[in-house]
Order: C-alpha cells, then structure tokens, then sequence
C-alpha cells in the first residue's frame, strides 16, 4: 500500500535476461503485485522469472505464446491487474 492505496506494476518482457531479476529486485516493497508478462522471449527470461516468484510472492508470470510485442503486453498486463482490483496500476519496462 501506497498512501492507502493498492498499487500493481506491470512489466512487459522480451530478451531481458540481462536486466529482468535487477528490475523486479528495484520495485518498492510497497508494490502489492508484480505482473510480468513474457512477450515469448528466446532468452533465460521466463526462467529468471520463475526463479524470482519462488523469493517474491508478488509476482505473476504471464506467458505469451508467441511475440505480440510491447503494446499486447501491456494490455494483457493491465487487463490482469484490473482483475486483482488495484487502485493504481503502473508499467514499468524488463530493462
């Protein structure tokens, strides 16, 4: 919580292996979900990712089944959040 308010972030991925588990360790611990969506990376990002979930319970993992790119990402991010009932919800980039 935010000034009483309840905060998502949502995180779009593609090929950040480099910079995915130094990103998710960055967000405040006031963040109450961390949605990451893996746009089909051919990259150790959906692993690092999975590996991170098992330290920090916020974070769900969304995979794409193909690369949609950014913007789909993004949408299917924040349609996930609005299902969770956050009063704020904020994107912020893998790298």
């Amino acid at each position: 919580m935010y000034n009483n308010k309840k905060v998502n972030v949502v995180v779009p991925a593609y090929n950040e292996e480099s910079l995915i588990v130094k990103t998710l360790s960055s967000i405040p611990d006031f963040v109450e979900k961390i949605i990451v969506v893996n746009d089909f990376s051919s990259d150790r990002t959906r692993k690092l990712v999975d590996e991170f979930k098992g330290e920090d319970k916020r974070v769900i993992l969304l995979n794409n089944n193909k690369n949609y790119g950014a913007g789909y990402s993004i949408k299917r991010g924040y349609k996930k959040s609005f299902e969770l009932k956050p009063d704020i919800t904020v994107v912020m980039a893998g790298d």
